[in-house]
């Protein structure tokens, strides 16, 4: 969530960066977490770094030089539960670490050894009735694959090796449905396929394989929440896409028409028990589409 810069703001801001930096201290990526917002800033000292404030000067300072040297940290990822997840980018190679931050230097700690992130894509979620972060990376060992974090070092680890070997099953879409975690990933033998975990290894599994049959497809994509039911797009195997419902159970997951879109959703939104979304089909083109969930 961005936080809009008031003047009183910005004059905190300024006011609380080193002299040599005030010109240049370039903030930005700020994610508001309780009466927090923490973001990233440049000063002549560190470098970029992991900043907070509180709207006042007092409250606004660097929470911790994370990556001291020729690197930098990231802004922040993701604020829940009063935490702040953000990354440093490591000066050696394309891997960075994971870090938490309660807002102050004494509860601001590494999470995580060098891993690979995923650059683009849904690869994150946070599921507030586990208190659990989910996220996709790769250790070098096991491929990229499903991991969690409880903002813990002790509770920060692997989730769920869905594909043994360097591959790895390449999660994505990460969703919070219904307090448990629905995403898209690749266990080698089903192709891209719809998948849902409760954070333990015996408790992650597939839920439905769009395509049966085959691997070489894609998978479910654009998932999206609207009330008790989860949607998302799949391909067709003869092309195009279709809008598919789950609500979290195999028997409940199915394609909703036999309508194939040409262009899968350009765009979409929840609002109440509805999806409306927009999408092309070879017969009226562009258009809006909506659905409760029902044919």
């Amino acid at each position: 969530m961005r936080t809009k810069l008031t003047v009183p703001f910005a004059l905190a801001l300024l006011a609380a960066l080193p002299a040599a930096a005030q010109t240049s201290s370039n903030p930005f990526g700020f994610v508001a977490v309780g009466g927090i917002a923490f973001f990233t800033a440049t000063d002549s000292q560190t470098g970029r770094e992991l900043w907070r404030t509180d709207g006042t000067m007092a409250g606004t300072f660097q929470v911790v030089d994370a990556c001291p040297g020729p690197c930098m940290s990231g802004p922040a990822t993701v604020a829940q539960n009063g935490k702040s997840y953000f990354f440093t980018t490591l000066s050696e190679g394309p891997a960075r670490e994971l870090w938490v931050s309660g807002g102050l230097p004494a509860n601001t700690f590494r999470l995580t050894d060098p891993l690979r992130f995923p650059r683009r894509g849904t690869w994150s979620a946070w599921i507030a009735s586990q208190g659990v972060l989910y996220f996709a990376a790769d250790d070098g060992i096991h491929g990229m694959e499903l991991w969690r974090t409880d903002g813990t070092r002790a509770g920060t680890h692997l989730a769920a090796d869905i594909r043994p070997g360097p591959a790895g099953s390449d999660p994505s879409e990460l969703t919070d449905f219904g307090g448990r975690l629905f995403f898209r990933a690749d266990d080698g033998r089903r192709g891209p396929s719809l998948w849902k975990s409760d954070g333990r290894a015996a408790g992650t599994r597939p839920v439905r394989d769009p395509v049966p049959g085959s691997a070489a497809h894609g998978g479910p994509s654009f998932l999206r929440v609207a009330g008790r039911t989860l949607f998302f797009i799949a391909p067709v195997r003869s092309g195009g896409s279709q809008l598919w419902k789950s609500d979290g159970t195999t028997a409940g997951t199915a394609a909703l028409t036999n309508i194939p879109f040409t262009s899968g959703f350009l765009d979409s939104m929840a609002v109440g028990d509805r999806l409306l979304f927009v999408a092309s089909d070879s017969t009226r083109g562009q258009e809006l589409w909506v659905s409760d969930g029902s044919a």
